[in-house]
């Protein structure tokens, strides 16, 4: 979603919009640094609440590939799992290096 869709989408103004996602980029980008802390000492639950955060905020912006690669590794570290949640991890950080690059050429 393109932010001028998402602004249009939530019902604000275009400045709104730009201190959102700077908000949502700052507070996902320190879950995304706890997702990998907990992968790094086998922490399911630090994995599992940080993703449970990138899942909410995703969803509140409706950026729906991040909220389903974050749906994801929760659900896996719930269940002991995290095999896959690095690469995952990967893809939310690219996903939010696209937004953040977005951001950047939006114009008001």
């Amino acid at each position: 979603m393109d932010l001028h869709e998402l602004s249009k989408a939530l019902g604000l103004d275009e400045a709104d919009v730009l201190d959102l996602v700077d908000l949502f980029l700052d507070t996902c980008q320190n879950d995304a640094l706890k997702v990998e802390n907990g992968i790094a000492s086998r922490d399911h639950q630090m994995v599992a609440d940080a993703a449970h955060s990138i899942k909410g905020a995703s969803g509140n912006m409706r950026f729906e590939n991040i909220y389903a690669l974050a749906q994801h590794i929760e659900n896996d570290a719930r269940a002991n799992d995290l095999s896959r949640a690095a690469e995952q991890l990967a893809d939310i950080r690219k996903e939010l290096e696209k937004i953040a690059a977005d951001r950047n050429s939006f114009q008001t």
